[in-house]
């Protein structure tokens, strides 16, 4: 078996197989950068696809301003101006929205982003939290705003100790599009873990929202109301989670 290779077995240290750095090497790290490649591409797919829809109704008024066009050739007078006129505000709309939809920059995740939070993300499963984020930092070299970096960034900072970091890169990511309730417990925690407990109730409450069923989310909602002084609200949470 590779697993009990010198790389993660060492018969003589009397430890365990290094099982985490095995399932980095053989899959974490590549299924990594498959599902942001796989993600990335989607992006930009739906980005074609939103400004396809923007030019088939492109069309569709150009359509109409050709046919203004040619009923201004049928009749006379004010009207046959009013036509022309309509026609050519329209055909001016389309030439002006078209314009700014093909010039609007589609989304770009660069590969050498992906492949340095793929490599964090490797060294984050093995431990090496330090590491990882010299990755995470290197992706959001490259890409700013990179939600997903910036949440594993986050987590990174919190196994180290470093729950300010954290918080700040988990609101971040939250402001780069990553609102699941993965960061919301999170954050939520880390609100708690740095004393800011008003905060961290309203983020767990706000996670909730998303789903109720988080039995781990409603229980640091109850502990941080319980250390707020809000004593009646803690009691009923815990009820509630029970």
């Amino acid at each position: 078996s590779p697993l009990l290779s010198p790389a993660y077995f060492d018969p003589n240290a009397n430890l365990n197989p290094n099982s985490y750095g095995y399932q980095a090497d053989e899959y974490v790290v590549e299924a990594t950068r498959l599902s942001e490649k796989f993600s990335a591409y989607n992006e930009i797919g739906d980005a074609w696809d939103d400004r396809s829809k923007i030019l088939i109704v492109n069309l569709t008024i150009l359509a109409v301003s050709l046919s203004l066009y040619g009923l201004s050739t049928t009749i006379k007078g004010f009207m046959r101006n009013a036509f022309i006129a309509l026609g050519t505000l329209a055909a001016g709309v389309v030439v002006l929205w078209s314009g700014v939809t093909m010039l609007l920059p589609l989304p770009r995740l660069p590969e050498e982003a992906i492949n340095a939070y793929a490599d964090g993300m490797g060294l984050s499963w093995r431990g090496d939290y330090a590491g990882a984020i010299q990755h995470f930092d290197e992706a959001l070299s490259l890409q700013p705003g990179y939600a997903n970096a910036l949440y594993e960034r986050g987590n990174a900072y919190y196994y180290v100790g470093n729950y300010q970091a954290a918080a700040a890169d988990y609101e971040a990511s939250i402001r780069a599009g990553r609102t699941d309730t993965n960061v919301g417990w999170n954050l939520g925690w880390t609100y708690y873990l740095l004393g800011r407990f008003d905060d961290a109730i309203r983020v767990d409450r706000a996670a909730l929202e998303q789903d109720p069923s988080l039995m781990g989310v409603r229980f640091n909602l109850a502990l941080a109301l319980m250390v707020n002084g809000q004593l009646d609200q803690a009691r009923s949470e815990y009820q509630s989670g029970v």
